[in-house]
């Protein structure tokens, strides 16, 4: 029995078909969760930090460039995960179309509408300096 074992007991997530014939060790399942769920975690905290850093140094949003290099990326990640849910035994239960559905709401959604809401924050705030230089000169 390996360390995790003695932390986990013999808590793993639910097998896929796969696994169900194969039967790998409890550890492997172990070590197979821990990088799915702690990669999923990372990544989120990643988005939430580079939106918090790109309001911090008013950077408000991505590259043109990497913008549509991330969109194609996505696209053909979410293209292989629906052609892979479609024509392949599904992997894991967690990661079939629900890792699908995350790819697009997370890099699709964030993609997309960064740039608007900086867009428009970034008015918001020139207006605002605007304002403050020359007056509020706006008919009423």
């Amino acid at each position: 029995m390996g360390i995790l074992t003695h932390i986990l007991g013999g808590w793993h997530l639910p097998l896929n078909p796969l696994d169900q014939i194969n039967q790998p060790p409890l550890e492997f399942l172990q070590v197979q969760d821990g990088l799915l769920l702690i990669v999923g975690v990372f990544w989120t905290t990643s988005y939430i930090l580079s939106c918090r850093d790109a309001f911090r140094d008013r950077s408000y949003g991505i590259p043109l460039l990497t913008l549509f290099f991330r969109t194609l990326g996505t696209g053909l990640i979410v293209t292989m995960h629906v052609w892979q849910w479609y024509n392949y035994p599904q992997d894991h239960p967690i990661m079939a179309l629900p890792i699908t559905l995350y790819c697009v709401f997370l890099f699709e959604g964030a993609d997309l509408i960064y740039p608007f809401a900086f867009t428009f924050i970034s008015k918001y705030e020139t207006q605002q300096k605007f304002e403050k230089k020359n007056g509020d000169k706006r008919l009423r």
